[in-house]
């Protein structure tokens, strides 16, 4: 029997690919172009040289193809067939993966396997990730759902590091839920390669792989790429070179999935050993976690309406007694192209963002849109009916569908707002109102300013506050009306909210006190109508920050954990606008310079929360925004995509809907509905809010010189979150969050 001498020599894989970024330095629009050509060139040199073998990723891409280009699809599709073309990534786009809701990322590779099964009639097993900004710690979990079980990234790229990345580029990555994949972290170089440097770069692949305890196959990703391109002649004639020069290794022509099966066959055989690792693959690019808040706002609030919208469109349906209509395609398709790796981290050109904006915008207007008409669908379904007018020539009450989209049972206020009349009510100054609840019986209410500022003295509409229990998933019909006469119930409260004084707001957990000058507010926990200080200070701080949107490329000094401050915020008014008995609302204004904030913080009646509606105008440079809460903790967990990840002070680092701190007398549950960047500094828990930097700033401080354009985030920006010292409900906080109840006027069947 015949022996292949060089079956026992070292293997390297080479795997040619071409990263494409559809929206980076260019608009979508130039981005799929360049995916149409990038293809055509691969595939027309691939006939060419028969012994080239291609990667790619990313279904959107060969949906683009597809559709713009069939011929070149075609020969696409035979090379599959023939193993030369290996289909990798089981994605719509490379995402980011930190930011993202885990729902989020799931639809991509959801979107992404349907089509390559429809297509290619295969599942993709191999994850590929050349160039997103590190990695939650649930994604083994999200990849295992969706089929994969190999995955290979990009960044970060060095081992160490807070989370203690292994050494060895091969390991074992574990998810909290038990999800395992064969990770394999690029090595000594980036994804692609420039057009003369393949023989240095196999030189230095060279070196590892004769080290000793090596793995047997290692891969070499090669290929321009960074606008497109892929491998090129001069690469395959120098590679062949190398070859015939280096017959103490095989060079084989490879795809992704042949060169993890091979790996992994040798880790099964006992010939190589591999660490395992569970957690986070992070921080890289720090700066990316805040820059372009206008498009993080934008993209969460979009994330948001479409799941809201879809459990809208379930609960109307089920009432209805109908089939549940899935959500528009196009609803999902434009969230997930948004969580693009640099679109959502706002690392793209200004035009860029900007189409991206509108298209944000576009989804959350046909999300609000399919609510809506769901309601109005649901409402009918109730056939909502209000009492007879109370006299002749007088209007009766307005009805409105309450509903709860939480997955479970939810007790709280909801605003309601209505005309009393056609026209002004001219010589009435105090109406009687009367709120119905879901049973018709009359409802204790809290009248609140209205929403709007029209001739303020006349009475028209009104604006009312009351409390209403709902199960998960379900509606009711409340209704709101004037009735001459009228006296409404009391609210039987243990701990009503109240006002104190002109500054000051309390219920039976919190007390709110916002002092003129200085530079924060205080916030006291309340037991048994004894007070003890819990917040001294709860703050903002601006701090230097000169960074551009990916912030330090490598971790350099002063851009890991910025806390240099610049200036000082100062309480500059005060007023409480609500007094009680169930919500009690304290309006506060901030300056520093140019910039101001203004602060609603709401307290209502027998709830641990503290509930914030913040307003900030940004008018700083080179410079980011934090909210500070002094509370003296050493460690946090936050929620990140698919896991809960604990931390101590280690920089800037990425963050979800909500956070908790830990091994602390001063307990902190912090949820929002905005923000993503969070860092621990002097026992403090600071969320940054807004960066300025200008678009695609790319070189350190004093490099080169000062870069040009507009800043990224100046303007006025609003956004909400809930902090409690109960931190065991910080989840809940964030649910009611990103999905408060909704209140929607309907028509009366009667």
């Amino acid at each position: 029997m015949k022996t292949n001498l060089r079956s026992h020599l070292p293997v390297l894989h080479l795997l040619g690919n071409a990263h494409l970024d559809p929206v980076w330095l260019w608009d979508k629009w130039e981005g799929l172009a360049e995916a149409v050509a990038t293809v055509r060139t691969v595939v027309n040199l691939m006939h060419e040289r028969p012994e080239l073998t291609f990667i790619r990723g990313e279904s959107l891409i060969y949906e683009t193809v597809e559709k713009r280009d069939p011929v070149t699809f075609a020969k696409l599709k035979a090379l599959v067939r023939a193993g030369r073309w290996d289909v990798v990534g089981g994605n719509f786009l490379q995402p980011d993966m930190n930011l993202p809701a885990a729902r989020t990322l799931a639809k991509n590779f959801i979107e992404g396997q349907a089509y390559f099964r429809r297509a290619f009639g295969k599942t993709v097993r191999a994850g590929w990730s050349a160039d997103c900004f590190g990695h939650s710690a649930g994604l083994p979990d999200l990849l295992n759902a969706a089929g994969l079980r190999y995955y290979a990234f990009g960044r970060p790229a060095a081992p160490g590091g807070p989370c203690g990345l292994p050494e060895s580029p091969i390991f074992w990555w574990h998810g909290p839920a038990g999800g395992r994949v064969l990770a394999h972290r690029t090595t000594g170089h980036w994804y692609g390669c420039e057009r003369d440097e393949i023989s240095l770069r196999l030189d230095q692949t060279l070196t590892r792989m004769l080290a000793p305890g090596a793995p047997r196959h290692t891969a070499v990703f090669y290929g321009l790429g960074n606008h497109g391109g892929g491998p090129t002649r001069r690469h395959l004639d120098d590679i062949a070179a190398w070859a015939t020069a280096h017959p103490e290794v095989r060079v084989v022509h490879s795809g992704l999935h042949r060169f993890f099966r091979d790996t992994e066959r040798e880790i099964t055989a006992g010939r190589l050993r591999v660490p395992d690792f569970t957690g986070e693959l992070n921080p890289t690019l720090r700066g990316v976690y805040s820059a372009a808040a206008k498009i993080k706002f934008a993209f969460r609030r979009a994330e948001a309406a479409t799941e809201r919208a879809a459990r809208a469109v379930t609960g109307s349906t089920h009432a209805c007694a109908r089939r549940p209509a899935p959500l528009p395609e196009s609803l999902w398709r434009g969230v997930v192209f948004n969580a693009f790796h640099d679109i959502l981290p706002g690392t793209c050109i200004e035009s860029a963002m900007e189409q991206q904006l509108d298209e944000l915008r576009g989804l959350c207007h046909q999300a609000h849109e399919i609510e809506g008409n769901a309601l109005v669908d649901w409402g009918g379904a109730l056939r909502p009916t209000v009492p007879p007018a109370p006299a002749a020539d007088l209007p009766g009450a307005v009805p409105f569908l309450v509903w709860n989209p939480l997955d479970r049972p939810w007790r709280g206020l909801v605003e309601l707002e209505a005309g009393l009349d056609y026209r002004p009510l001219f010589t009435v100054a105090h109406p009687d109102l009367r709120v119905l609840d879901g049973r018709g019986k009359p409802s204790p209410f809290q009248s609140i300013p209205q929403a709007h500022n029209f001739m303020p003295h006349l009475t028209w509409r009104r604006r009312v506050l009351c409390r209403l229990s709902l199960p998960a998933k379900s509606a009711t019909i409340v209704s709101l009306g004037w009735v001459p006469g009228h006296k409404p119930p009391a609210p039987l409260l243990k701990q009503p909210a109240h006002s104190s004084n002109a500054h000051t707001i309390a219920n039976g957990y919190f007390r709110l006190s916002a002092q003129l000058g200085s530079s924060g507010l205080n916030v006291s926990t309340m037991s048994k109508g004894h007070s003890k200080t819990w917040l001294r200070g709860l703050t903002l701080r601006t701090v230097e920050d000169p960074w551009g949107p990916w912030g330090a490329h490598y971790d350099e000094p002063g851009g890991v954990a910025l806390n240099t401050a610049r200036g000082d915020w100062r309480i500059v008014s005060s007023v409480v606008e609500e007094s009680g008995p169930l919500r009690a609302s304290l309006r506060v204004r901030m300056n520093n310079g140019l910039s101001t904030a203004e602060f609603v913080f709401r307290l209502e009646a027998e709830r641990r929360a503290v509930d914030v509606e913040a307003r900030i105008f940004w008018a700083d440079e080179n410079a980011r925004l934090k909210l500070v809460f002094p509370v003296g903790a050493r460690k946090a967990a936050f929620e990140v995509p698919g896991a809960v990840v604990e931390r101590g002070a280690c920089g800037e680092m990425p963050g979800g809907r909500w956070l908790r701190t830990s091994e602390s007398r001063r307990p902190l549950g912090l949820a929002t509905n905005a923000l993503y960047d969070y860092d621990l500094h002097e026992g403090a828990v600071q969320a940054t809010i807004l960066r300025s930097s200008r678009y695609t700033q790319s070189e350190a401080p004093g490099k080169v010189p000062a870069p040009r354009g507009p800043v990224i985030d100046r303007g006025e920006y609003c956004f909400r979150l809930a902090f409690t010292d109960d931190t065991g409900r910080i989840l809940e906080f964030a649910d009611e969050l990103e999905f408060p109840v909704g209140v929607q006027p309907v028509t009366a069947h009667s």
